[in-house]
């Protein structure tokens, strides 16, 4: 079963710009006077938007998963699955169908949500916000093999008399 659903997107888009944005296999025509090009075979695989909704989640777990089990998160269904992750994740699946339709005229919100989603995902990757997803189950061999950790050391002084 598919982690987002049409009612998550709904709260964000509205229904016929999604299926515009997913609804061909090939981006729109600017020029009226070029010829129609031929009709796309059904699909038999995966559609545009499973294409984008593999890539967000995909993305959102490359800056989680080093705190977060996002198998776990993903695995959720209905409304015990985080609010703010399904938000981000389609925020950022949108952001993947838009330049297939309007590449030179992305709107400004689609950007802004698109950054404020990267921003917060640095924000929970760098422990600076704390969303309630699954945390990775405790090795007994090894009990702090997700802990994070920092190192560094003190910036270098000059010492002249």
């Amino acid at each position: 079963m598919a982690f987002l659903t049409d009612d998550d997107y709904l709260a964000q888009i509205d229904q016929a710009d999604l299926l515009a944005l997913s609804r061909a296999d090939s981006p729109q025509r600017d020029d009226p006077d070029d010829p129609a090009p031929p009709a796309p075979a059904p699909a038999t695989g995966p559609t545009i938007r499973d294409r984008a909704e593999a890539n967000a989640l995909a993305e959102v777990a490359s800056y989680l998963r080093g705190r977060f089990d996002m198998g776990a998160a993903y695995a959720l269904v209905g409304e015990a699955r985080n609010a703010q992750l399904v938000m981000i994740c389609v925020d950022v699946a949108i952001w993947h169908l838009v330049p297939r339709v309007a590449f030179k005229n992305v709107s400004q919100v689609r950007e802004l949500r698109y950054d404020a989603a990267i921003k917060w995902l640095t924000m929970a990757q760098k422990g600076q916000s704390n969303p309630d997803l699954p945390a990775y189950p405790v090795d007994a061999a090894s009990p702090q093999s997700h802990k994070l950790f920092q190192w560094g050391s003190n910036p270098t002084r000059a010492q002249s008399f």
